[in-house]
């Protein structure tokens, strides 16, 4: 008699997800905002934010590692200025939100499959009624989540002598911005001795306030816990403090993380587009191949010769009933045709 011979059985150990409030080791540790920048963020340095981390692992070896906060989302964050916004007015909810608030993309460090992201919205499902993903790219596998799209981010790649290689129209444009300019003096900046932590965070609520879209509004011990990792490019006029941008680096890749101007003197003296000149021309003394030079302006930015990356909000609500209604009415988390500009 011929016994036949059947294939083993593998079993697949389960995938189990545990919670911490301290920043892993080693988190993200290839990204420029990485485990430092989450580290020096968590609690009271972005007031209405609490974090925290998803550990998955199988086996006893960790898959990966999945940032979160919790926070109170108005639903007309997203919407433009007019009757609907104001119908709204503090509506919102509870929400658990994979990424982080202050980066323009959300990052897990490790793996990401189907299976890990059921198990995230489970675990999360726990601590709000929403389960939302920030910032992530479109192809996420993000099974039984309603997608909206998000504000892409624009992504600057510096070639060998970058201003030399643009066209002619666009150094023109350069030059024209940077006369306009002209009256300004910038430096450069190592952390946050004083005075300086208060006039930034002075300018940053000035551009906070005029913004459209509110998600995080900084406190003052953001720019002194994040300034260790931070260098910051200021612009002067005389001897005043008028505009600054915060930037951070990780090898060749630097963010341009927040800005701060002062109003009364931009349309003169056009500080924000200067700072975003002035923020490429550290970039390439410090050798940097790309700049993350973040959301909004993206007309002015593709004249640099940004790409523009894009990013989805997925959420999902932890009642079906509701959450079909959620997806009904999506479009009011995505961004409007004029931050698209």
């Amino acid at each position: 008699m011929t016994l036949l011979k059947y294939p083993e059985l593998s079993i697949v150990a389960p995938l189990v997800l545990h919670h911490t409030t301290e920043t892993p080791p080693a988190f993200l540790s290839h990204e420029v905002l990485g485990g430092a920048f989450y580290a020096a963020t968590q609690e009271r340095e972005i007031p209405g934010f609490h974090f925290g981390y998803l550990v998955a692992s199988r086996a006893g070896e960790v898959i990966a590692t999945v940032p979160y906060f919790l926070t109170d989302f108005k639903i007309n964050t997203m919407l433009e200025d007019g009757w609907l916004k104001r119908l709204l007015g503090n509506a919102g909810f509870r929400m658990a939100c994979v990424g982080h608030p202050c980066a323009a993309f959300g990052k897990i460090d490790g793996s990401v499959s189907e299976e890990l992201m059921a198990q995230v919205f489970l675990a999360l499902k726990q601590l709000a009624p929403v389960v939302s993903l920030k910032g992530f790219k479109p192809n996420t596998p993000a099974v039984g989540f309603v997608q909206a799209k998000g504000l892409p981010v624009a992504i600057l790649t510096l070639r060998e002598n970058f201003w030399d290689a643009l066209s002619s129209a666009r150094r023109r444009n350069i030059r024209r911005k940077r006369k306009k300019a002209s009256a300004l003096r910038f430096e450069i900046l190592k952390g946050l001795p004083d005075p300086y932590p208060q006039l930034i965070h002075e300018l940053y609520i000035k551009v906070h306030a005029r913004s459209k879209i509110q998600f995080e509004r900084l406190d003052l011990h953001y720019f002194v816990s994040t300034a260790p990792i931070s260098q910051y490019v200021l612009a002067y006029l005389g001897e005043k403090v008028v505009g600054f941008v915060q930037t951070l680096q990780k090898d060749k890749r630097m963010v341009a993380q927040y800005i701060g101007i002062d109003d009364a003197y931009n349309r003169a003296h056009g500080i924000y587009f200067a700072l975003a000149i002035r923020v490429v021309d550290l970039a390439i003394e410090l050798e940097c191949e790309q700049v993350e030079l973040g959301e909004t302006h993206y007309e002015f930015k593709k004249a640099l010769g940004c790409s523009l990356q894009e990013t989805s909000v997925f959420f999902r609500h932890r009642h079906p009933w509701v959450h079909r209604l959620m997806a009904l009415f999506s479009f009011v988390f995505e961004p409007s045709e004029d931050e698209l500009r």
